[in-house]
């Protein structure tokens, strides 16, 4: 038997703490980050920020499983190596331990494995990546390109880096650093 309930519903509101939450995870990780020295550091510490913020969300965990992505390719003459900080999809991201003194190595590796990559793909289909060097403070955003696309071998000085974006999270209010562009996507 349904009868109607007499009780009338109020809506309830649950506040987001979420903000305020990710607000003090961001300021504790930018006093810890600019006192990290090494390269691997900054990148540990940046993954920690990650999983603290978005380890619920679904795959996050495919984060972690492009970190020390190993990548090789047949070049003339030999084979082209090398070790990006993190694969995340179409994002290579590479960490340096102080950016804009180390900007230069980041975008030269950014190269390289951007031209690993496009060697292992079918000219015509391959995949449009985007870079990003950080010392996990400041973030430099890229999109390589390639000189020849339809070639089938591309050697690392045949990639070209375009700047999109650009953003040093210590000139930001941690509120604000929650919403800053990290590349394409945002916290």
């Amino acid at each position: 038997m349904n009868t109607s309930s007499k009780l009338t519903e109020k809506a309830t509101r649950i506040p987001d703490t979420r903000p305020a939450q990710w607000q003090e995870a961001i300021a504790q990780y930018l006093r810890d980050a600019e006192h990290k020295q090494s390269e691997a550091a900054r990148a540990t510490r940046f993954a920690m920020l990650l999983q603290n913020l978005l380890g619920d969300q679904p795959g996050f965990s495919d984060y972690t499983a492009g970190i020390e992505q190993f990548m090789h390719a047949k070049q003339k003459g030999g084979v082209l190596r090398g070790r990006a900080d993190n694969l995340y999809g179409n994002l290579i991201i590479e960490f340096e331990s102080a950016i804009p003194k180390k900007l230069g190595e980041a975008t030269e590796q950014i190269r390289r494995y951007a031209a690993i990559q496009w060697s292992q793909e079918a000219p015509g289909a391959r995949t449009p990546f985007i870079g990003l060097a950080t010392d996990g403070v400041r973030f430099h955003t890229y999109t390589p390109a390639m000189q020849n696309p339809a070639a089938v071998s591309i050697a690392p000085d045949e990639v070209t880096l375009d700047e999109i974006e650009k953003s040093d999270w210590s000139q930001l209010p941690p509120e604000s650093a929650s919403t800053a562009s990290v590349g394409p996507a945002r916290l």
